[in-house]
């Protein structure tokens, strides 16, 4: 069974991310000089409601479906990649905050400014036990917007003097914690050559007070804690959070395939004196890039549909659900990545050169590629519970 998006909050949100195209243009290249999204690009979003997509209804969120939402992320990114990673990412959090109680939420949530969560949990922080919580202290790579976030969500080890508490099978106990991010600090720190609107600095806390209430198990969700999570959305754990990170390479791929397109039809190389589209080598890698492409995104957006019928139906995705789905996000990752590879060839010194933007496309998703939970590297986790075998991914217990 094939299930559809709502087709009004679809067509709404898509019409909204269509009247901030010319703000999201006019400020891409300041993204790009500032390593962070520009002032009226954020506040564009917030307008349009976008950091509300997978944000709880009782906390005024959209409770989105996962297919609009992913189209969502997609056409975002065909305009600005730095702002889909960012929305993506921040909406992801809003799934995973599942785990903490009522009254954390409502911590978080008690505030008419609009609530952006930033993250990271490499490498897990120290928690100390003191009265009513715990003293937290770390330093957190790579957590996208935290210049702008106002709560920051993070994983801690607790400590028992100088060595980490344990279980009974000698792993550390680890917490997830959310802290307001006016009590750390950004640590200017991303100086990659792809993806550099996001800003995705480093983030500490030296010995900052957590509450009790804002602490909750690194462990497996079974069931949502929140009452504001009993919805579909969150029925299967931090799945939709991972598969998201994969939108934003379809929008750059499908960006990067509509320019090659129209170049080949206009460009005559040096040298030479025949439009491109008349050579048959690239009319066949057009043809080789499109497929590719749209095989990605096929796979991707069949799991999605068949993962989202499962949560309609009441019940929690299976472990071979939660391989497809780690499965299809790294594919279409790797198609995405493939495609804008032809499309950079293709398009010869045109693809160097920074007043186009193909140049653009192809740094960004040789970035994207690297994340941890979408990278080529999970392929072998997968194989492995194909064979039966236990997975080096901790994630497909979550």
């Amino acid at each position: 069974m094939i299930t559809s998006p709502t087709p009004t909050l679809q067509k709404d949100l898509l019409d909204k991310v269509r009247e901030i195209k010319p703000v999201l243009l006019k400020y891409a290249k300041e993204a790009e000089e500032n390593r962070r999204l520009s002032d009226p690009v954020l506040d564009a979003m917030k307008e349009a409601g976008l950091f509300r997509i997978w944000k709880p209804k009782a906390y005024g969120g959209l409770e989105t479906d996962p297919i609009t939402a992913f189209e969502i992320f997609e056409e975002l990114a065909k305009i600005d990649s730095a702002a889909s990673w960012n929305l993506q990412l921040t909406a992801g959090i809003d799934i995973i905050l599942q785990c903490f109680s009522d009254e954390a939420m409502d911590d978080v949530f008690a505030t008419e400014e609009e609530v952006i969560v930033a993250s990271s949990l490499h490498p897990p922080g120290q928690a100390i036990p003191v009265k009513g919580g715990y003293q937290i202290s770390g330093h957190w790579k790579i957590s996208t917007g935290c210049q702008y976030a106002n709560w920051f969500f993070t994983n801690a080890i607790v400590m028992e003097g100088e060595k980490p508490r344990t279980y009974g099978n000698g792993q550390p106990v680890i917490i997830c914690l959310m802290a307001p991010t006016h009590e750390g600090k950004v640590v200017d720190s991303w100086d990659t050559i792809g993806m550099r609107g996001t800003a995705s600095h480093d983030f500490t806390f030296e010995g900052i007070f957590v509450p009790e209430h804002r602490i909750a198990p690194m462990l497996p969700i079974d069931n949502a804690v929140g009452s504001a999570f009993q919805g579909a959305l969150y029925r299967n754990s931090v799945w939709y959070a991972v598969s998201a990170l994969a939108a934003p390479a379809l929008g750059i791929a499908r960006s990067a395939l509509d320019e090659i397109l129209a170049l080949t039809k206009q460009k005559v190389p040096n040298y030479t004196q025949a439009v491109l589209k008349d050579n048959q080598h690239i009319q066949m890698k057009l043809a080789e890039a499109e497929a590719t492409f749209r095989a990605g995104r096929a796979y991707l957006f069949e799991i999605l549909h068949d993962t989202w019928e499962t949560a309609l139906q009441g019940l929690r995705i299976t472990t071979e659900q939660r391989m497809q789905l780690q499965l299809s996000s790294t594919y279409a990752i790797r198609s995405c990545v493939d495609a804008v590879n032809i499309a950079h060839e293709m398009a010869g010194l045109s693809g160097m050169r920074e007043s186009g933007n193909i140049q653009r496309h192809f740094r960004d998703i040789h970035t994207i590629k690297h994340h941890a939970f979408i990278s080529t590297d999970r392929y072998q986790a997968v194989g492995q519970l194909m064979l039966g075998l236990e997975p080096n991914w901790p994630f497909f217990y979550f």
